[in-house]
């Protein structure tokens, strides 16, 4: 959820400059904030009560590193060793797509993602280029608004996920998010 009620006290705490202005920003911001406050508590709250609270961690299955050197990578907990397999646990979201960038360029490979062997991986490219020979296919390509270029969105098979992720840099354009369950 986003911090508002902290934007909410950077604005309290922030000096007013212009007397008119500066009243007329922190009451505006501040009450459209709170409410936003309120209505992502209530939303959370509903989520959480039908589908309990939010997993932020997730496990994988990657092999081609050995457990001591997935340890050096921050936010990697190793669960299991099964033969050349290693169960880990990671955060969810933006650090997920960093770890598994780490993991493929140290040559690690990616079996399974939260039991899974599919994936949804965005790119963006920009208008005059395209990704061929990329693993997988293609779901969407959508333009960015304010952009020049697209955000393609490709179905990968989790064991071609590690090719793509040390061929795509972690950049704009190149890959944005590799999408967890």
């Amino acid at each position: 959820m986003y911090p508002f009620a902290n934007q909410v006290q950077k604005l309290k705490d922030a000096p007013i400059t212009d007397p008119v202005r500066g009243w007329e920003r922190r009451f505006g911001l501040g009450t459209e904030w709170r409410a936003k406050t309120l209505y992502a508590g209530m939303i959370t709250n509903a989520v959480a009560g039908t589908t309990g609270p939010a997993q932020l961690e997730i496990r994988s299955v990657i092999a081609g590193l050995p457990a001591n050197e997935l340890l050096t990578i921050a936010g990697v907990k190793v669960i299991s060793e099964n033969g050349a397999d290693i169960e880990i646990q990671t955060p969810r979201y933006d650090l997920f797509t960093r770890i598994l960038v780490e993991i493929a360029a140290k040559g690690g490979s990616i079996h399974e993602i939260a039991g899974n062997d599919d994936i949804m991986v965005s790119v963006t490219e920009k208008t005059d280029q395209t990704s061929p020979g990329l693993p997988g296919t293609e779901i969407a390509r959508v333009n960015r608004e304010g952009f020049d270029g697209a955000r393609v969105l490709i179905a990968v098979k989790v064991a071609d996920l590690a090719p793509l992720l040390r061929i795509v840099p972690l950049t704009d354009p190149g890959l944005e998010h590799v999408f967890d369950y």
